[in-house]
């Protein structure tokens, strides 16, 4: 079985009129937000990645190298990737799980 990758199951997911209401892609396409956390909590985390858990998923946006945008503005919270763009869902087969350097012994 070839199971998706966690990014291309987010554009799967963010591509989905099904959604719309709770996670959508902002106007530029360029970033995405999540606009109702309880219901993706409660709807899709379940439904598509087995779990309820809003910081395992943000973990795992973090181990794909998304970025949260933290400034002023329209896109403030949305969540960005290079290679994460709508309409391009192809790009995500080039997208590369980060490795854990955080967890390293001290020397």
């Amino acid at each position: 079985m070839n199971e998706e990758i966690f990014p291309t199951k987010l554009h799967r997911i963010l591509s989905s009129p099904e959604y719309d209401s709770i996670v959508a892609w902002k106007p530029h396409g360029r970033a995405w937000h999540v606009v109702g956390r309880k219901q993706f909590a409660a709807e899709v985390l379940p439904r598509h990645f087995d779990h309820r858990n809003l910081q395992s998923f943000n973990r795992s946006m973090n181990g794909w190298g998304f970025k949260r945008l933290c400034g002023e503005g329209p896109d403030r919270g949305a969540y960005l990737h290079e290679l994460f763009l709508r309409g391009l869902p192809e790009l995500t087969s080039a997208m590369v799980r980060l490795r854990n350097l955080g967890k390293r012994l001290p020397k």
